[in-house]
């Protein structure tokens, strides 16, 4: 089905219009329902484990009567034909269906370990934000109790900027009035601390 392009559309009708456009809503809800009904893998599993029962029954049946032909006759010459059409094209069939019905039993395999393994990653990523969120409260509150440490003025407790190697004393005039310090812990020596903190 071909579609009016706009530029030949102008000259139509409302009606004319409409009804292109109302073929065109029903073609593509067609196709959509084409689509799933073609790429479903479970329907093409169970199609292919059907063909397969049946290749693998026929040729049973083909090597039953193959059989029953050749040993129900005297005749060496009319034994051959039946072992050869009923025998072996019944061997053949049975064999193709057996590789089909495995060939499906494989195909139905992957997807569920497909699905498992969607499964597996969709679990891992929720552990990963879950963990991204605890490290994000740690820091927080990390932060959150340097900042009360500055501000309490107190006591043994050392704190650095973000990027420098000193420990100073939340008093020390070299960062008083920061609010970006973070706690550290200090050498027993004391030698990374600052020597206006040391001094005091």
């Amino acid at each position: 089905m071909t579609t009016m392009p706009f530029d030949a559309m102008e000259g139509s009708t409302a009606d004319e219009v409409g009804l292109v456009a109302s073929l065109q809503a029903r073609l593509a809800e067609r196709l959509v329902t084409l689509r799933r009904s073609t790429s479903s893998p479970a329907s093409l599993d169970r199609r292919i484990a059907l063909i397969g029962g049946m290749l693998l029954a026929a040729g049973a049946v083909l090597v039953v009567l193959g059989w029953y032909g050749a040993a129900h006759t005297s005749r060496v010459y009319l034994q051959i034909p039946y072992l050869i059409s009923g025998g072996l094209l019944g061997v053949v069939l049975a064999f193709a269906g057996g590789s089909a019905y495995l060939a499906s039993w494989l195909t139905r395999l992957i997807h569920d370990q497909q699905a498992r393994a969607d499964d597996v990653v969709a679990a891992t990523r929720e552990t990963a934000d879950a963990l991204r969120r605890v490290e994000a409260l740690l820091a927080r509150s990390l932060e959150m109790g340097a900042r009360g440490a500055v501000h309490a003025g107190g006591g043994s407790e050392y704190v650095a900027t973000p990027s420098g190697r000193l420990a100073h004393r939340p008093t020390c005039p070299a960062v008083a009035g920061r609010t970006d310090l973070r706690p550290v812990l200090v050498d027993a020596d004391r030698s990374s601390t600052c020597r206006m903190c040391a001094d005091a």
